[in-house]
This record gives C-alpha cells, structure tokens and sequence, in this order.
C-alpha cells in the first residue's frame, strides 16, 4: 500500500470521508487535552475533492495555524495527497505544485505526504472522529 491509500484510510477512520460524502462544508473534532481538528471543504472538482485540515490556536487575538494543510482526496481510488502546508508560528506555507500548477516539487511533495500520515496517525490515536452535521429539514418548503 502506498502512502496515499494510508492517507486515505486514516481520513476514513477519522470521518473526513463520511463529511465530505455528505458535502459538510466545515466541522470540528474535540479530543479532551489536544487541540481541535477544523475540517473545511474547499473545492469539488471532477477528479478530487480539496479539503483542509487544521488545528489552530489563538496568539495576540490571531487564530494560528498549527498546522494548516490543504489536501485533495481522490474518492474513486480512494487516494489522498497533500497540496500545501502552512505552519504560522514559523511563517512557514509549503506549496507542492507550482502557481501556474506546471511544475512539481517532489520531495517537498514526498516530505508533506510523510507528514500529513504520521499527523493523521496522531489524530486518530488522539481519539479525533469528525461527526456528519446532521442537517435540520427546511420546512418552509413543506406545505
């Protein structure tokens, strides 16, 4: 298994998958004695699906990243990568693909995806579980 399929599994276990098969646009995992998991959904494209994943903290009233990553999750090989990281504390943003998306830089691309297996290990072994946001009936279209 390569580390993009175990990418894909820890989100699996962790719930991002279920959210973003139901289209969540945010949520947020509270394990007791770590800091929060923040879930966004970025962009559904026709091959992936951009998300980021992030624990943040507050420092001078700024909300820090702690880290910030964005990744794209290929459903239908069930395969994640990482795009970008961003630590604010170090003033550190990481990008794998080039702006102009032509060019790749593949260690930095190999060294984010170590990172982000070994950050979604941790997660999961934190007791992180993203929940799907039960969504309240709109019944101003019932008649």
């Amino acid at each position: 298994m390569v580390v993009y399929e175990r990418i894909y599994r820890k989100l699996l276990e962790l719930g991002v998958i279920d959210l973003i098969n139901n289209r969540a646009e945010n949520a947020k995992s509270e394990s007791e004695g770590f800091m929060d998991l923040s879930f966004d959904l970025i962009e559904i494209k026709d091959h992936a699906v951009t998300i980021s994943l992030a624990h943040n903290f507050i420092q001078n009233g700024d909300v820090m990243a702690d880290p910030d990553m964005m990744i794209d999750v290929y459903r239908a090989t069930e395969m994640a990568e990482a795009l970008t990281f961003q630590q604010d504390s170090t003033g550190t943003f990481q990008r794998v693909h080039s702006i102009d998306g032509k060019t790749v830089n593949l260690y930095l691309k190999t060294s984010l995806n170590r990172f982000l297996e070994t950050w979604m290990k941790n997660a999961v072994a934190q007791g992180h579980k993203f929940e799907v946001p039960v969504k309240e009936p709109d019944w101003s279209l019932t008649a």
